[in-house]
């Protein structure tokens, strides 16, 4: 519970080529990393996760991988 991990909390892992521009216009998460390549979202619930993610268009070039809930951090 006190560090915001599952079940406490919704998370999503970001990584790909256009990962790093992207995960810095989310707007109202916790965004923590990169750790080789790799940003983990914090939100405190699976609506707020949602909101963000989809807030922020698609990047045109490069490749961007999100995964929620994922099974290992």
């Amino acid at each position: 519970r006190a560090l915001r991990f599952p079940p406490f909390a919704a998370v999503a892992v970001v990584s790909g080529e256009a990962a790093s521009e992207w995960v810095a216009a989310l707007r109202g998460v916790e965004v923590l990393g990169p750790d080789e390549g790799r940003w983990l979202v914090k939100a405190p619930d699976p609506g707020t996760l949602s909101d963000a993610l989809a807030a922020v268009p698609r990047p045109e070039r490069g490749t961007l991988r999100v995964a929620v809930d994922p099974p290992r951090l």
